[in-house]
């Protein structure tokens, strides 16, 4: 039989497992390198929103009005949206988990990523990852000039009554040295936005995200009021299903499923190294 001595040893042997299994848990909670602490999102609500701010844009308030009106014209749009919600379980879903999972386990850029995850014959995938949201930034960056000068336009002027007014004032605009001015304001302000990381992310992104997601509750309730609004709403929910052999509807519900979620453009995997431990991939 095991004397006292024998069983307080065995105690302190214990305490010393779990001490170290406590000092690997934090270390994984807080990850650093040469005693360097990294810096994570300080909350829950700071990730989801920073997130949120990868999906909520033109794609869903501009685009995705355009693609569906364009496919309901031909007789109803809830194929289209069958399609599109088949895409976003089969490819967008799949691809947002699989980038929290690389950039939370990783803890690196794409191409370091690539690099731990396959070798170095594989860094060339994840620079093409970094150069399609960069080509995208490029545009994307104008569209944002654009919406800084109607934003100030419309404060002092009033919205235009038809189509050839609409026209006057984006050929004014056109005609000017205005988008090149807002170009660089737009630059200006998401170089700042971004200058230190997370640091600068996180609390921003607590205060512009939850005012685009008022921006599409609030166009989205005074759409319901709108003339012929009835007339709409029956013809999104209307199904054609000759669409289901036309093509081009099947690649308009791919591509606008990935500008709809951001998925496969990297600002998931991105914000996933900054998440902290406790924050899971799914969860």
């Amino acid at each position: 039989m095991a004397t006292e001595e024998q069983f307080a040893l065995l105690e302190d042997q214990g305490d010393d497992v779990i001490g170290g299994h406590d000092r690997l848990e934090n270390d994984k909670e807080e990850p650093s390198k040469k005693g360097k602490q990294e810096k994570t999102f300080s909350s829950g609500i700071g990730l989801v929103l920073s997130c949120l701010g990868s999906t909520v844009g033109t794609g869903n308030i501009w685009r995705y009005p355009r693609i569906v009106a364009a496919h309901a014209a031909g007789g109803g749009a809830l194929v289209f949206l069958i399609v599109w919600c088949f895409f976003l379980w089969l490819w967008s879903i799949p691809l947002i988990i699989l980038e929290y999972s690389t950039g939370r386990y990783t803890r690196c850029s794409t191409v370091e990523s690539m690099n731990k995850l396959a070798g170095p014959s594989f860094r060339f995938m994840g620079a093409w990852l970094i150069i399609v949201p960069f080509a995208i930034g490029c545009y994307y960056s104008v569209v944002v000039g654009w919406c800084f000068y109607y934003s100030i336009y419309f404060l002092i002027h009033d919205l235009p009554s038809n189509l050839d007014e609409s026209y006057k004032i984006w050929n004014d605009l056109q005609d000017s040295h205005w988008p090149a001015w807002c170009h660089l304001l737009s630059m200006i302000v998401a170089s700042l936005s971004v200058i230190r990381g997370v640091s600068t992310i996180e609390p921003l992104n607590k205060v512009v995200v939850p005012i685009l997601l008022s921006i599409i509750f609030f166009s989205f309730y005074w759409a319901l009021f709108l003339p012929y609004a009835s007339v709409g709403i029956e013809r999104f929910f209307t199904p054609n299903w000759d669409s289901l052999t036309d093509s081009k509807m099947w690649l308009d519900a791919i591509t606008q499923n990935a500008w709809d979620t951001g998925a496969a453009v990297c600002g998931y995997w991105t914000f996933s190294i900054y998440m902290r431990r406790s924050n899971g991939a799914v969860r």
